[in-house]
């Protein structure tokens, strides 16, 4: 699946906390998560050093997903139209 290097790069160079505390805040207030969030959450969780901050974060992700507040998509464009028709048009009016 993943090598050896993907793993070191994973661990030294990335800061696990701030990018679930990131995708908590953004999942809270688009309301869904996509797959590669969904990635980073099954790499979070394979990881040895957990801390507990992040094994609450990744709790609440999955208590808002069970309870329907956060659905899990595979495509945020398909999500932009049919989920939230006047957020996508009002970024739409924003561009233009």
């Amino acid at each position: 699946m993943f090598d050896s290097n993907f793993s070191r790069m994973f661990n030294n160079n990335f800061n696990i906390s701030e990018a679930l505390t990131s995708l908590y805040v953004t999942a809270s207030e688009v309301s869904y998560i996509t797959q590669g969030d969904r990635e980073l959450i099954k790499l979070t969780l394979l990881q040895d050093d957990l801390k507990e901050e992040e094994y609450r974060i990744i709790n609440r992700l999955l208590y808002s997903i069970r309870r329907g507040w956060i659905k899990l998509v595979d495509d945020v464009q398909s999500t932009l139209v049919f989920d939230q028709p006047r957020r996508f048009l009002r970024v739409l009016d924003s561009v233009a």
